[in-house]
């Protein structure tokens, strides 16, 4: 499972960004570049909570797509009271000088095209990806603001930078005085149908932007999501076994009732990538080859689901007898 993390890092660079807000720079221990990364991208990283354990965490890269060739990588944890242990560790155990291990930067949430109008909704530590699509949308001229929600004004991580990329597209929002919520149905509704909305926050968020933007045109809303959602619906039961087919490995199976396609994937004895196993991360797809998908990841927006290419084997199945993957 961890078999995609294999490049060593060293933590070059720390420093608080907001309250429970840390900055990690990661180069490479080898001293070699990086390698690019478009706005919007992530890495896994691997680390070690004090519940035990090794585990994979996905965090946006900040500084994608400043530089052709990044000599080091910026990523930015806030403290998670109620979460599983890993921002918690990286916060009190990670220093200056720590060696980790992460994954090659990965690329499931990026502009459609940094020249047109876009309107990033940043909800607390979801600012991390968008901060690098607002410094590319202002670079390409393109007419984009940025509305950014926090629990408070310390809690407002790279604030300061998105003021300095320019100030009078940047409005903050704080949960707490009235002048200062948002209203987010009238801020969707003055859009014109060639804004593109890209979202990162907290999944009630994400869940208001999806409801309200419902009507805009296909493939202008994006989002980008690190946790399940804590209301999501579980995925049905699955009532039917199919044949699975892996096309480059000359392998075939029955995929039954309660087992996933990954699992079967693994029974088979190839080690396929996989982290957080909800549909969430995107670690483990594959490419469908021939046969009708029932997609149940979180990744795919409707418009992505009817053409069957992409498959996340960890929750997803076959909606027919038979699924061949290119695998």
């Amino acid at each position: 499972m961890l078999g995609q993390t294999g490049i060593e890092v060293e933590v070059r660079g720390l420093r608080a960004l907001a309250r429970d807000v840390l900055e990690f720079e990661l180069a490479r221990v080898d001293g070699a570049p990086l390698e690019p990364a478009v706005p919007g991208a992530h890495v896994d990283l691997v680390v070690e909570p004090p519940t035990g354990g090794v585990q994979l965490r996905q965090y946006s890269i900040t500084n994608a797509g400043t530089q052709a060739r990044l000599d080091s990588y910026r990523i930015a944890v806030a403290r998670a009271a109620d979460g599983r242990g890993g921002s918690a560790w990286l916060h009190d155990t990670v220093r200056r000088g720590t060696r980790l291990r992460m994954g090659s930067a990965r690329h499931l949430f990026s502009l459609a095209d940094a020249a047109r109008p876009a309107l990033f909704i940043a909800g607390g530590i979801g600012i991390t990806p968008l901060l690098a699509m607002a410094r590319a949308a202002a670079a390409a001229g393109a007419d984009w603001r940025m509305v950014y929600l926090v629990r408070s004004e310390e809690r407002a991580a790279y604030l300061d930078e998105l003021l300095e990329l320019d100030a009078g597209r940047v409005s903050l929002h704080v949960s707490g005085p009235l002048e200062r919520r948002l209203d987010l149905a009238a801020l969707l509704r003055r859009l014109d149908d060639g804004t593109h909305v890209y979202c990162c926050g907290p999944q009630g968020l994400m869940q208001a932007v999806r409801e309200l933007g419902a009507g805009r045109p296909p493939g202008t809303l994006h989002f980008e999501s690190f946790g399940a959602a804590a209301d999501a619906p579980a995925a049905p039961a699955p009532d039917r076994g199919f044949e699975l087919r892996l096309a480059r490995s000359g392998l075939h199976a029955r995929v039954p009732p309660g087992s996933s396609v990954l699992e079967v994937i693994e029974q088979l004895g190839i080690a396929h990538p996989s982290s957080c196993r909800e549909g969430i991360c995107g670690s483990c797809e594959l490419r469908v080859l021939d046969g009708a998908c029932d997609h149940r990841d979180q990744i795919l927006e409707a418009h992505e689901r009817g053409d069957g290419g992409r498959f996340f084997p960890c929750v997803s199945r076959c909606a027919g007898d038979s699924l061949t993957l290119d695998l």
